[in-house]
């Protein structure tokens, strides 16, 4: 990906110093002309198109701010709730993220959104173990985990 972003801005250079005046106007139109090119290159070598998985990553950011605002809102009324109505315990979450690096990302967001902390990682990578403040139905903890945030990250880490 990083790969792919940088020929574009070296089409883009390229494309301007090319041109007898240099301007913005005519970097932005080597950058779209550098765009065309490496959409077309990756189609053929069969990876990922750059600029889906920057919008794949923006995405996986809104919804884990929103998760977190979600979570902040939903604790606070569980602490301020005169019966205290919570149900903690572990769920164990299949994973269908494989790299490190999705690992990792998905576990930390996990532990940062309120209400949840990342406990574990099983021996074979298979399993993420969370604990919950409400795990009444752990089978909807981890839906709501694999849904919201999993599936997200398995857009941006292919």
């Amino acid at each position: 990906m990083v790969n792919q972003f940088l020929i574009n801005v070296i089409i883009a250079f390229v494309w301007t110093f090319l041109q007898p005046h240099p301007t913005w106007r005519s970097f932005l139109m080597g950058y779209a002309a550098g765009l065309l090119v490496l959409y077309f290159l990756a189609a053929e070598q069969r990876s990922p198109f750059y600029p889906r998985v920057v919008w794949a990553a923006a995405v996986l950011l809104g919804a884990y701010f929103y998760e977190v605002g979600r979570s902040a809102l939903r604790v606070s009324y569980l602490i301020l709730h005169p019966r205290l109505p919570v149900s903690p315990g572990i769920v164990r979450v299949p994973l269908d993220v494989q790299s490190p690096g999705a690992v990792a990302t998905l576990a930390g967001m996990i532990t940062m959104a309120p209400g949840t902390f990342t406990i574990d990682l099983s021996e074979d990578g298979r399993y993420l173990y969370v604990h919950a403040l409400e795990a009444e139905d752990p089978d909807e903890v981890t839906a709501e985990i694999k849904e919201r945030l999993e599936r997200r990250i398995l857009r941006v880490w292919r």
